[in-house]
């Protein structure tokens, strides 16, 4: 496997073909040249990777080919479109492959800055809705706001990074 017949070579290294003429007893030994086969990426990301070749013999360092697609980290590679069969490495190729690519959302971190001993902190992929910490204290107490914005922080479809976010009280407006 691997590997595809070319034809056959005398002992001194002369190569047979349909002219020659064999007159007397002769070793031949058969010429094998190696395959190359085709490995094609269906990132399912924001980014593609062209198709690669590579030699039988040759082994394709999958970290290389990584995609990348906002807001979703890079699980792997993998043989199916079902994502069942994980491909931590393909070495030894004896066919043509497609390789499909697997993601997970990227998990963030909201920090509700309550005090300078006392944070909570909720994860969140990004568009999802937070329902926000309601403090039972102060009581004048009329939402959160991120360091520097005067604007009741929008909890309906979180972003994609990670957010702290700070009370709003009638006395600090």
């Amino acid at each position: 496997p691997g590997y595809e017949f070319v034809g056959w070579k005398m002992l001194g290294g002369s190569v047979l073909n349909e002219e020659t003429i064999l007159n007397e007893n002769t070793w031949l030994f058969p010429v094998f040249e190696e395959k190359s086969f085709e490995i094609q990426f269906v990132t399912n990301g924001d980014t593609t990777i062209d198709p690669i070749s590579i030699l039988h013999t040759e082994s394709l360092i999958l970290p290389d080919y990584t995609p990348e697609k906002e807001g979703y980290d890079f699980v792997g590679w993998y043989f199916d479109l079902e994502l069942t069969q994980n491909a931590d490495q393909v070495t030894l190729l004896t066919s043509d492959i497609t390789l499909y690519g697997c993601w997970t959302p990227k998990i963030y971190k909201l920090t509700f800055y309550i005090s300078e001993s006392t944070q909570i902190m909720v994860n969140f992929k990004a568009g999802d809705t937070v329902i926000p910490y309601e403090p039972l204290y102060p009581q004048d107490f009329t939402g959160w706001i991120e360091a520097d914005l005067n604007v009741l922080f929008d909890f309906s479809s979180m972003p994609q990074r990670d957010v702290t976010v700070y009370m709003k009280t009638g006395t600090n407006e």
